[in-house]
């Protein structure tokens, strides 16, 4: 918990108030910030100056966290029910969950190229400046240097 958290006088109302702001807004008991100042005895200027502390997001992030926690698994089940009927964001979703469902990237080596394509990406590489080949001396030769 964060130190300006901690040095709040009335750190219970503090809490509640995260927790409240955390709450999705059509499941808010009571409905508006004022009622919820009067109900925690404090005036509607203290919350919002609650909400300028260094940690107040972050105690309201955690409050998220053990909220959505609480919620999984009605939301795998929700998730589970779109898959079943072949949505392919959910299946891929709900696969990517289970661990059994992982993204790859395959990136060709050259091995896996022609060289003749090999030679073409090199030569438009070198023309446009991104590769620079050395000369004898082993120094680079910068692109349009002006030498010939």
């Amino acid at each position: 918990m964060d130190k300006d958290i901690r040095n709040i006088q009335r750190l219970n109302e503090f809490l509640r108030f995260a927790e409240w702001i955390a709450t999705p807004t059509p499941d808010r008991e009571p409905k508006t910030q004022q009622e919820l100042a009067e109900q925690l005895d404090v005036s509607k200027d203290t919350l919002v100056l609650w909400k300028k502390l260094d940690g107040f997001w972050a105690e309201v992030r955690k409050k998220r966290q053990e909220w959505v926690k609480d919620r999984v698994s009605s939301v795998l089940m929700g998730l589970y029910g779109k898959a079943l009927k072949g949505d392919a964001q959910e299946v891929k979703l709900f696969l990517q969950y289970a661990g059994e469902f992982v993204e790859e990237l395959k990136i060709k080596t050259e091995e896996e190229y022609s060289p003749e394509t090999v030679k073409k990406v090199m030569e438009t590489l070198k023309n446009e400046g991104f590769i620079i080949t050395g000369n004898s001396t082993g120094q680079g030769e910068e692109k349009n240097s002006g030498k010939e």
